[in-house]
């Protein structure tokens, strides 16, 4: 995974079920506190909870302006909250919820919207603060420990976010976000096998992210466990056959295992599926470079030879085919050759370039 800490921790957009939580929330509230306005302001209330509840947000408004004019109310001010986040006036929408938290500060929900805004606005202490009501409020309620993990991961205060986030996942063990927030937490630390598992159980419920594919099979490598970063990758080629990635990374975990016709196998499927002219100047440049390789371990050291100047004259950077053509020319007994490529790597200071250029003009 490329960056899993670029991750959209809390997003304004509400989904359809967000909403019908929202409302569900501003029903029980209005039917238990907005018996104390007076019969003009609740029917300008009333009025204006009908337009929320049709999705009419800007005449839900106007009436609940005038509501707010007769009689301010902690009731009036919440639902005014919800209606500008729905018309996305964020601006509007946290000082309405802080106007409704001045006169009531037991609403929970008004405390969850307002923690959301402060985190965003980085005050790191309000948001605080807010979870900790949210949490007196109703201690049951998981949705404040999914928050303050969050908050604390952002701050990198890992070790805490994780105790938060592992203590929601006891409640909803399929929120793919906190398992990769959890995962990136547990990296930061050096878990990276608590990371690896986490990312692993987050491709179940998120099977479409190339992204965590990559980061997991690239964690089994590192872990030393290649049979399920080959696993993996077949996941991710049959999740994404339109993907050149799981490819190439299989065929250098099979040059790495000496297993030459599995690596052709692959380079094979590779440019079969994949036309060269659809393909990325680089991506292309590292199938033709990873052919090349295959011949070179062969010793096809001029067939080799070959794929390594396609893949040069492709992308001129592929700084690895030049290491490799170079070997090739030692291979093929062509050290003046040899000694021109690895006079370059030289001054790039790649690899062991300046040991071997050392030993050829020996």
């Amino acid at each position: 995974m490329a960056d899993p800490e670029n991750e959209e921790h809390f997003r304004r957009g509400e989904t359809l079920l967000d909403k019908r939580i929202d409302i569900q929330y501003a029903t029980s509230y209005a039917v238990r506190f907005s018996y104390g306005l007076d019969e003009k302001a609740m029917s300008f209330f009333r009025r204006g909870f009908c337009f929320l509840l049709a999705e009419e947000n800007k005449k839900a408004i106007e009436n609940l302006k005038a509501a707010e004019k007769i009689q301010p109310s902690a009731t009036v001010y919440f639902l005014e909250a919800l209606a500008f986040e729905y018309q996305e006036k964020h601006d509007s929408a946290f000082i309405y919820y802080d106007k409704a938290l001045a006169l009531d500060n037991e609403i929970v929900d008004a405390h969850k919207k307002r923690a959301i805004y402060r985190y965003e606005l980085k005050d790191w202490e309000g948001a605080y603060a807010d979870l900790n009501e949210m949490a007196r409020l109703q201690p049951q309620l998981m949705l404040t420990y999914r928050l303050r993990g969050l908050i604390k991961a952002a701050q990198k205060d890992y070790y805490g976010a994780i105790i938060d986030l592992s203590r929601y996942l006891k409640s909803d063990t399929a929120d793919f976000e906190i398992l990769n927030q959890r995962g990136v937490c547990r990296s930061q630390i050096g878990d990276e096998r608590g990371a690896n598992d986490d990312f692993r159980k987050s491709l179940k419920y998120d099977r479409f992210n190339w992204r965590l594919y990559e980061y997991v099979s690239k964690s089994y490598v590192t872990l030393k466990d290649t049979a399920s970063a080959l696993e993996t990758l077949s996941e991710y080629s049959e999740a994404m056959p339109e993907r050149i990635a799981p490819f190439m990374y299989k065929t250098e975990l099979f040059l790495g295992q000496r297993k030459w016709d599995d690596a052709q196998q692959m380079i094979d499927q590779a440019l079969n599926r994949f036309h060269p002219e659809y393909f990325d100047k680089q991506i292309y440049s590292r199938v033709i470079f990873l052919k090349g390789k295959l011949n070179y371990h062969l010793k096809n050291y001029s067939i080799s030879i070959q794929e390594f100047n396609k893949a040069l004259d492709t992308n001129p950077t592929n700084i690895e085919a030049l290491y490799y053509r170079g070997k090739a020319y030692i291979g093929m007994g062509e050290k003046k050759r040899a000694i021109s490529d690895f006079k370059r790597l030289k001054q790039m200071g790649y690899a062991d370039s300046e040991t071997i250029l050392q030993s050829l003009l020996q």
